[in-house]
């Protein structure tokens, strides 16, 4: 099962009417920069991917979510980045509780999206506080430099998630209120 297979299954949880909202709009408690309360999560009419899965991060924690392929981290993943970044609409027969963020968050998906025309632009974009130093540091590191000028169309699939991991990482180092990274397949 890859990551485009489990995304085809994320967008069937997407909802138009009805819907439910999971994201809630009161913070977590203390330091906690994420909770994941009671999430019931299953594909159409299957069996529960999820069930009561609650989840809390502090601050400075890691949590790593390992199941053999197919069982839903990508999934996981997408819909707590998406509960954050979109209108939050989920079909309540498939998607149920709650999940509360502090912050803003950097993901590094399996299958990356980009919107601007060069990875230079990109970075400009989404990581608009980042020095130039920070940039030819991570990019040399990554073996990026001879790239950012060129069209991301033309970048090969390791060139896109590298590009997609400087981009994470600028986030986190530049943005003050970024306090959570998602990683899919960070490997």
């Amino acid at each position: 099962d890859d990551g485009l297979a489990a995304y085809g299954r994320y967008v069937k949880l997407s909802s138009s009417t009805p819907t439910a909202g999971i994201r809630q709009s009161t913070p977590p408690s203390g330091d906690n920069v994420l909770e994941i309360e009671n999430l019931n999560l299953r594909y159409e009419q299957g069996a529960y991917v999820y069930q009561d899965f609650s989840l809390t991060l502090a601050a400075g924690q890691r949590h790593i979510v390992a199941t053999p392929s197919g069982t839903g981290k990508t999934t996981l993943l997408s819909l707590v980045a998406e509960a954050y970044s979109s209108d939050n609409t989920f079909d309540p027969e498939l998607v149920q509780g709650s999940i509360r963020y502090s912050g803003s968050m950097a993901v590094i998906s399996q299958h990356p999206r980009f919107d601007a025309s060069t990875g230079a632009e990109q970075l400009a974009q989404d990581a608009p506080l980042a020095s130039a130093a920070m940039i030819s540091e991570l990019a040399n590191r990554l073996s990026l430099t001879a790239l950012l000028e060129r069209n991301i169309s033309e970048y090969s699939p390791g060139e896109l998630r590298r590009l997609e991991v400087m981009r994470a990482l600028l986030r986190i180092h530049t943005d003050t209120e970024c306090r959570l990274l998602l990683a899919d397949e960070p490997t």
